[in-house]
């Protein structure tokens, strides 16, 4: 379930009234010239979207039988979903499109190696993100990991009582 929209959006009123000043001043300062303020533009977009994933986090971890579970946030999703993506347009471009330049051979190279970064880049996200179980509750803190023994660590007495 999504946290309340209400809640959401105050959080995203400074950042983005911060924002919205900074093009201004630097618009200002560069003459009015668009082409110069372009990339601030792109990391200001880019920075929203980092607030408002974090913005949709849920405040609660997930309870089940006495034990809390951390679970993949929204910024997690947005990674793995987007590093997918930028492999398999890499992976189309190499095998789809090619290159018509001269060092065509040095590209297509320097694109191998670039797809096998990054589905090597996204297969760790998967893994880290859902492979691994991370749960706790009073007494104790737990870690199942995909094919090894879960680790364990009791908590001290004194922070059980309080």
């Amino acid at each position: 379930m999504l946290p309340d929209l209400r809640r959401a959006l105050r959080s995203l009123a400074w950042p983005v009234l911060g924002l919205i000043i900074l093009i201004a001043a630097l618009v200002l300062v560069t003459g009015g010239s668009l082409d110069s303020v372009r990339p601030f533009i792109s990391a200001a977009a880019a920075l929203l979207v980092v607030i408002a994933l974090t913005a949709l986090q849920k405040p609660d971890a997930r309870v089940r039988k006495g034990w809390q579970y951390l679970t993949p946030s929204a910024m997690e999703w947005f990674a793995l979903i987007g590093a997918f993506t930028l492999t398999a347009l890499m992976l189309w471009v190499y095998h789809f499109v090619g290159s018509a330049r001269a060092d065509a051979a040095t590209q297509m190279l320097i694109l191998k190696l670039l797809i096998g970064a990054f589905a090597a880049g996204t297969g760790i996200v998967f893994f880290t993100s859902f492979a691994y179980e991370l749960r706790w509750n009073d007494h104790s803190i737990e870690q199942r990991r995909f094919f090894l023994v879960p680790r364990r660590c009791d908590l001290p007495i004194s922070r059980r009582a309080a």
